[in-house]
């Protein structure tokens, strides 16, 4: 029987706007470790960005899914990997944990193990919930160990032995309905980026929201439901 995660890790996110306006901040070029792959949409959408992609899940059921979709693209690289037990073999340009810090135990044995397998120059690229308060039924129901504050999050990868090139809040837009929906009714928000959209008002409001949040990638809000960070290895003095 598979979990919730692993069921709502393998939908089509193909019409997810969140998701590509997420993808579209991070780092291009090179090799790319993605780190809790889940359906590998990342891979679709990035596929031109990189000369090798290398998708990761410590799910079987999601590695499964991930080698029959990609089987005809030698490019694409499939691994059953832990990601608080990063193995030491390869080094890559970009490593992303999109949404994957918040899931483990010990975040920081795992951005360490990352540390182990970036290449000189090259980047690590985060996303994970903001603000501890705000942890609620979505968190629980996904397996969700914590939310991060900002101050929270510089320090794990500070102490990781990382260098922060860039951190900010993202995803300002869906702050008031999460409040409401988690805090007021206590159930999950179910925002129109989860559902395909139908008829001509549905994608009208999913691509108006979608223009807002790539803008929000340029102009960052004061605060926002997500914290990005782009981490890289310290350079000795």
């Amino acid at each position: 029987m598979i979990s919730p995660l692993e069921e709502f890790q393998s939908h089509d996110f193909s019409f997810d706007y969140r998701l590509r306006s997420l993808f579209s901040m991070i780092p291009r070029g090179g090799t790319l470790l993605d780190i809790g792959s889940g359906n590998g949409y990342i891979a679709d959408y990035l596929g031109r960005s990189f000369s090798q992609i290398t998708l990761s899940d410590n799910s079987g059921t999601l590695v499964d899914l991930l080698k029959r979709k990609y089987n005809s693209q030698p490019h694409i690289i499939v691994r059953k990997l832990d990601a608080e037990n990063l193995p030491t073999d390869g080094r890559f340009d970009v490593i992303t944990l999109c949404d994957i810090l918040e899931h483990l135990s010990n975040d920081q044995k795992s951005l360490k193990g990352c540390l182990g397998l970036l290449k000189e120059g090259g980047k690590i690229f985060i996303s994970v919930p903001a603000f501890g308060w705000l942890y609620g039924v979505r968190d629980k129901t996904y397996g969700h160990v914590r939310r991060y504050s900002m101050r929270e999050l510089k320090n794990l990868i500070e102490d990781s032995g990382l260098l922060i090139d860039q951190i900010y809040y993202w995803n300002f837009l869906g702050l008031i309905p999460y409040i409401v929906s988690e805090k007021l009714f206590r159930r999950p928000l179910v925002g129109p980026a989860r559902i395909r959209p139908e008829g001509l008002v549905a994608k009208l409001v999913n691509k108006l929201i979608y223009q807002w949040l790539n803008l929000e990638t340029k102009i960052h809000p004061p605060f926002g439901l997500s914290l990005i960070a782009v981490a890289m290895i310290k350079t000795p003095k």
